[in-house]
């Protein structure tokens, strides 16, 4: 069951006007919860070479590597897509021991 506060947010994320106001509203509420990288796009989990970031948010270093390495192919988060339907952190993911080890 999704909250209230949860809705408010949807609600305003979908009134932001562009991707900039969308990944300033986004940010605004990430950084008090002590995160300072995120990414929202789609995947496709078939194809993930087909896969598109609308906002990265994430030190321009880290972008290139993820981005040339092709690590959106192992990458645990992405993979966990498969699995899950629900919120998960991080430590859910190195707990599940369904995780493929190259995922991890």
């Amino acid at each position: 069951m999704i909250d209230q506060e949860t809705i408010t947010i949807f609600d305003r994320l979908r009134s932001t006007r562009g991707l900039d106001e969308c990944a300033h509203f986004f940010r605004s509420i990430v950084e008090p919860l002590g995160f300072d990288a995120f990414a929202c796009g789609v995947v496709d989990l078939e194809e993930r070479d087909r896969s598109v970031f609308y906002i990265i948010n994430w030190p321009e270093r880290w972008r290139r590597y993820y981005v040339s390495s092709g690590l959106v192919n192992n990458d645990a988060v992405v993979g966990a897509l498969n699995l899950r339907r629900d919120v998960y952190t991080w430590s859910d993911l190195r707990a599940d021991r369904k995780m493929a080890e190259a995922g991890r």
